[in-house]
């Protein structure tokens, strides 16, 4: 997303991009170093980050159904 953020700031200088990003239902690995160095370094992508949903149950559930629960539980808020 940031890269695509950056590509279309190339052709619109005069945008606002927002990325927003949902606190995974797993350990995943920090991106915070990363997100400073983007906001400092170009000013006009911003990143939002939304409330931590929890699903029903994250027990022997696949990665990819736990990441499409939390997308639909987060829809409302994004809304």
């Amino acid at each position: 997303m940031v890269e695509l953020g950056k590509l279309l700031l190339t052709h619109r200088p005069a945008l606002s991009i927002h990325i927003l990003i949902a606190a995974a239902p797993y350990i995943a690995g920090r991106t915070d170093k990363y997100i400073s160095t983007v906001s400092a370094s170009v000013p006009s992508i911003k990143f939002r980050h939304l409330p931590i949903v929890t699903p029903a149950s994250t027990a022997a559930t696949p990665l990819e159904v736990l990441t499409l629960e939390v997308l639909h539980f987060i829809k409302p808020r994004v809304h």
